[in-house]
């Protein structure tokens, strides 16, 4: 009862300070083959983003379409990786395909 009372006594979340903080952009591009139950049509191109570290983080991944809430995310996701992969291109690397 006293931590229901006094709520600041509880811990909060871990501190980031000395651990190492990532965030992972993924885009899987898969076939048709890939999908044996024909759960999605067409190849199975998986996106997400994934942050924190090995003791506490967040994924988050989408198939084909990202509900209209996130969209926001989905436009950033889309912006950054189009700026890293043009800047791989720059520097004589190939593209990744969209879809195999």
């Amino acid at each position: 009862m006293h931590a229901l009372r006094h709520p600041e006594t509880l811990p909060g979340p871990p501190s980031w300070q000395g651990l190492r903080v990532v965030l992972r952009m993924f885009r899987y591009v898969g076939t048709e083959e890939d999908d044996p139950m024909s759960s999605q049509t067409g190849p199975g191109t998986t996106r997400g983003v994934e942050y924190g570290s090995f003791w506490s983080g967040s994924t988050f991944h989408w198939f084909l379409e990202l509900p209209t809430e996130w969209s926001a995310l989905g436009d950033w996701w889309t912006d950054a990786v189009e700026a890293i992969e043009s800047a791989l291109v720059a520097a004589g690397h190939t593209r990744a395909p969209e879809r195999l």
